[in-house]
């Protein structure tokens, strides 16, 4: 199944900071995990966090400060680093998929906090 862009999707959730549709996504990542990676018979949110684990894993970056429970950031027990979160950065440069997601981080941030200098 082909479900919309990223971009799309993500310049949505970082526009409304939307937790509950974040989580959707997420378990939506782990829905569609092919089997080998993360067997159907896992709970969902596991299979999501195998396909993460597997995305950093292809990026030569250790994931093993990710604590991934739900997907939405409001859990107590989910945990990422700054450090993961600009090594995650700089894999995504050459990502075709990177001038969307940064496109929806600049407009989550002129939401929040007015516009920015360059403007």
């Amino acid at each position: 199944r082909q479900g919309r862009p990223w971009g799309e999707l993500l310049r949505h959730l970082n526009k409304a900071s939307d937790n509950a549709w974040t989580r959707v996504l997420f378990h939506e990542l782990g829905a569609l995990a092919p089997e080998a990676l993360a067997p159907h018979g896992l709970p969902t949110a596991e299979r999501a966090d195998r396909v993460l684990r597997d995305w950093f894993a292809r990026h030569a970056i250790d994931a093993g400060v990710l604590v991934s429970d739900n997907g939405s950031g409001l859990s107590r027990r989910e945990r990422v680093s700054a450090r993961l979160l600009a090594e995650m950065l700089r894999a995504a440069d050459d990502s075709p998929g990177l001038l969307a997601a940064a496109y929806a981080l600049m407009l989550a941030r002129q939401q929040r906090c007015g516009p920015t200098l360059l403007q």
